[in-house]
């Protein structure tokens, strides 16, 4: 490749390159586990968890940034990659797909379970990994780093260290965290399914799959919307006893038509919506995992969300208010 390497400025001092692989590895851990409630605060912070998520899902995004940096951007394919990577995580590596004992299931260990499948749950959390933890930090990386946006971070043998470390994370992941065994017939076609995505990934031009509706003109609003009926989908229906393929059908239609708005927008517009659906994780579900005990999730929701809208505002050429006043009384 023609990155060029960058040398440290100094002893404890990273170069600007640094700090960009650096912030990209962690905003897929922060945004997928920690904001989401996947992993709170006390367990996020824990030296060894944040370790551990940080090696897997910064890994994980690093490599998924490189191979859509490589095989052409487009956002339908950053689409592919991030659900290749929520099958691999969660179908091979937790395995969860499997397990109906998996502690995150819910009522989503009964409805949707087909021949030794957590189905419902395989869509679900493949569409939730797609924009959680590949799609909002490689979107969100490129407004805080503008330099790099759609450019290639890593070196061929970064790479090699890069998946070094992900295949680790892969074989603690597979072994401690979940002990179940999965049946080895579907455990083997979820593996082919990622790896014909992939291929899928790499060998297609990947073209949006609806025209624009609104959310070229409100790509926040419309961010929310997505969030919320995503929610709903998978909180909703299955206990309304909705016939499961029709659930799983609008999950990958909203995420479809979510990734072509993509498509379609400017990078200021893809950045709104991708703050959009972020938003809702951020201050509602925030406020929600707080009041059923689970401590700090209200301060990182606020937090992140602040530190977002900033961002959002820059963006959009609108100072944030407080700032604007100090500016003034100055």
């Amino acid at each position: 490749m023609g990155t060029e390497r960058c040398a440290p400025v100094g002893r404890f001092e990273l170069s600007e390159r640094g700090k960009a692989i650096i912030a990209l590895s962690l905003l897929s851990p922060v945004l997928a586990e920690l904001m989401s409630g996947s992993s709170p605060p006390l367990e996020f912070f824990n030296p060894i968890s944040f370790l551990f998520l940080w090696g897997f899902y910064g890994a994980g995004v690093l490599i998924a940034h490189e191979l859509w940096v490589r095989w052409g951007k487009g956002y339908m394919r950053l689409m592919l990659l991030g659900f290749a990577y929520g099958i691999f995580e969660e179908g091979l590596a937790i395995k969860s797909w499997f397990d109906p004992g998996w502690m995150d299931l819910g009522a989503l260990g009964t409805y949707g379970r087909i021949w030794g499948i957590n189905t419902m749950w395989a869509v679900w959390l493949t569409v939730f990994h797609s924009v959680m933890s590949i799609s909002a930090p490689i979107i969100v990386f490129a407004a805080f780093f503008p330099k790099y946006r759609g450019k290639s971070l890593l070196t061929d043998r970064e790479v090699k260290k890069v998946l070094c470390i992900f295949m680790l994370t892969t074989f603690l992941s597979y072994m401690g965290l979940n002990p179940y065994g999965p049946p080895l017939l579907q455990y083997f076609l979820a593996g082919l399914l990622m790896i014909g995505i992939l291929w899928l990934a790499m060998n297609r031009d990947m073209k949006a799959t609806f025209p624009p509706l609104f959310a070229p003109n409100h790509p926040f609003i419309y961010g929310v919307s997505v969030s919320v009926l995503l929610f709903l989908i998978n909180t909703i229906l299955p206990k309304a006893s909705v016939p499961v393929i029709i659930t799983m059908t609008l999950d990958l239609l909203v995420i479809l038509h979510f990734y072509s708005q993509l498509e379609h927008l400017e990078d200021r517009g893809r950045y709104s919506q991708i703050f959009g659906f972020l938003s809702f994780w951020a201050l509602f579900m925030g406020f929600i995992y707080e009041r059923l005990g689970v401590l700090g999730m209200s301060v990182v929701g606020v937090v992140t969300f602040l530190i977002l809208f900033k961002k959002y505002m820059e963006i959009q050429g609108k100072p944030v208010f407080l700032i604007a006043k100090i500016r003034r009384l100055r």
